[in-house]
C-alpha cells in the first residue's frame, strides 16, 4: 500500500513538472507560426511589386518594338527626310586688255536640298538655289524638284520633274564651269528612265516639251539618250540630243512664233546676218571621259551640234568693245575641254593642282570665250570646309584677252 502511494506521488510530481514545459513549447510554436505568416505576407507583397514591374517593363518593350518595327507610313515624317546644303563665297579680280580692272566679293552660291523617302519605292527631292553671277544674280528659286520611282535594290529607276538632263558630265577641278557645260547644260521638266546593265554599263533616255517651238504644235517632241561605262579608274559617257537648241544657252535661238502666228527668229535682231533654219531641230552629241590612276586624274569632253543651226553664207562684221571683227554667219557650235589634276598630301590635308584648256567654235553670239587656259588649286582647310584658287586667261572672238583670278570658300553639310 505504501508502495502504491509512492508511485502515485511520483506520477503527480512528474505531471506537475511537465505542464510548464508543454506550455513553453506551445508559446514558441505560436511565435514561429506568426513569423512565418509575416514572411508569407511580405513575400506576397514582393511578388505583387515584381509582377507590377514586369508588367510595366513589358509595356515599355512593346512600345519600343512598335516604334522600331512600324512601317514608314506610321513613323514620324522626320525619320525619312534629310537636309543638305552648300555655301560658296567667291572673291575675284578681273583684268581685261584695254580696260580697267575690277574686283569683287560675292555670295556665289546658296543651295538647300530636301530629300524624302516617301515609300520603299518612291523618293522625292527638292533643291533651292541662289546664285550671284555678277550682273546675273538670281533670287532664291527652285533649281530642281523630282519624284523618283525605283524597286529597292533593282537596276532601274524613273525620274519625273524639273531636273538636269544627262547630256554631258562636266567634270572639273576648277571653280569656273567648263565651256562644255556652258553650251550643253539642260534644265527641263522631263521624264527620264535610267538603268544599270551590269558590268559597269549604264544608260538613260529622256523626253520633254521644249521651249523652242519649231511648229504650231505644243507637245512633247524633244528627246535624248545617254550610255556609259564606269570602273574604279575609268568612265566613258556618250550622249545624244535631238534638238541642241534646247540647251540652257541656246534656248531662244531657234524658230519661234509671235502672237500673229508668224515665224520669228530672235537672232535676226543682232544684225549678224543669220537666217532661221526652217527645218527646226538640229541634233547634238557629247563624248565625256574621266580617268584616274594613283595621284593623276584626267578629264576630257567634246560637245557639238551635228549640223549648222542656221542657213547662212559668208561672214559678217560684229562690234565688240569698240572694235569690228568678222565672224562666221554659219553657226555649228562646239566646245571641248581637257584637264589634268595631281593630288598630293599638304601637311595633314589632301590637295590638288590642276591644269586645263578649253575652246569653243561658233559661239560668238553667246559671249563665251574662244579659248580659255586655267590653273587651279584646291584643298580642305577643315573638315567640310574647302578652299579653291583659280587663274584663267581667256581669248575672246574679238581677239581681246582677259585674265581672272578667283578664290572660293565652300562648305557642304
Amino acid at each position: 500500500m505504501k508502495t502504491l502511494k509512492s508511485a502515485s506521488l511520483s506520477l503527480a510530481l512528474a505531471l506537475a513538472l511537465a505542464a510548464p514545459a508543454h506550455a513553453g513549447a506551445d508559446a514558441a510554436t505560436a511565435a514561429i507560426e506568426e513569423r512565418l505568416e509575416q514572411m508569407e505576407r511580405r513575400l506576397l507583397q514582393l511578388e505583387r511589386k515584381v509582377m507590377e514591374q514586369e508588367r510595366m517593363l513589358a509595356e515599355k518593350d512593346h512600345e519600343i518594338a512598335r516604334l522600331s518595327d512600324a512601317p514608314a507610313a506610321d513613323d514620324g515624317w522626320w525619320r525619312n527626310v534629310s537636309l543638305s546644303g552648300l555655301l560658296e563665297v567667291e572673291a575675284k579680280h578681273v583684268d581685261p586688255d584695254g580696260g580697267d580692272s575690277t574686283s569683287d566679293v560675292r555670295q556665289k552660291t546658296v543651295e538647300l536640298g530636301l530629300a524624302a523617302d516617301v515609300t520603299s519605292w518612291t523618293s522625292a527631292e527638292v533643291v533651292l538655289l541662289y546664285e550671284d553671277e555678277g550682273q546675273e544674280s538670281t533670287s532664291f528659286d527652285v533649281d530642281s524638284a523630282t519624284l523618283t520611282f525605283a524597286r529597292p535594290g533593282g537596276p532601274w529607276h524613273v525620274t519625273a520633274g524639273l531636273q538636269f538632263l544627262p547630256f554631258g558630265t562636266y567634270a572639273t577641278h576648277m571653280i569656273s564651269d567648263p565651256l562644255t557645260q556652258e553650251l550643253g547644260e539642260i534644265r527641263e521638266t522631263a521624264a527620264a528612265f535610267g538603268t544599270q546593265f551590269g558590268g559597269g554599263f549604264h544608260g538613260s533616255v529622256f523626253t520633254f516639251n521644249g521651249d523652242n517651238e519649231t511648229d504650231d504644235d505644243d507637245r512633247i517632241q524633244e528627246f535624248g539618250a545617254s550610255v556609259g561605262y564606269a570602273s574604279d579608274f575609268l568612265s566613258v559617257d556618250l550622249a545624244y540630243l535631238n534638238n541642241i537648241k534646247e540647251t540652257n544657252l541656246l534656248t531662244g535661238t531657234g524658230v519661234k512664233f509671235n502672237d500673229e502666228g508668224e515665224k520669228v527668229d530672235p537672232m535676226l535682231a543682232s544684225g549678224a546676218g543669220r537666217m532661221a533654219d526652217t527645218t527646226g531641230r538640229e541634233s547634238g552629241y557629247a563624248v565625256s571621259l574621266a580617268w584616274a590612276r594613283g595621284n593623276l586624274s584626267l578629264f576630257g569632253e567634246y560637245m557639238a551640234a551635228s549640223s549648222e543651226l542656221y542657213s547662212c553664207s559668208g561672214s559678217t562684221l560684229v562690234m565688240e568693245g569698240g572694235n569690228m571683227y568678222p565672224v562666221s554667219a554659219c553657226h555649228e557650235p562646239e566646245a571641248w575641254t581637257l584637264e589634268a589634276g595631281w593630288t598630293f598630301n599638304l601637311g595633314r590635308r589632301e590637295a590638288t593642282v590642276a591644269f586645263g584648256m578649253q575652246e569653243t567654235e561658233d559661239l560668238d553670239f553667246a559671249e563665251l570665250p574662244s579659248e580659255r587656259w586655267l590653273l587651279g588649286f584646291s584643298t580642305e582647310m577643315a573638315p567640310g570646309v574647302g578652299l579653291k584658287l583659280e587663274w584663267a586667261s581667256e581669248e575672246h572672238y574679238a581677239s581681246s584677252d582677259t585674265d581672272t583670278f578667283k578664290m572660293l570658300l565652300a562648305t557642304e553639310f
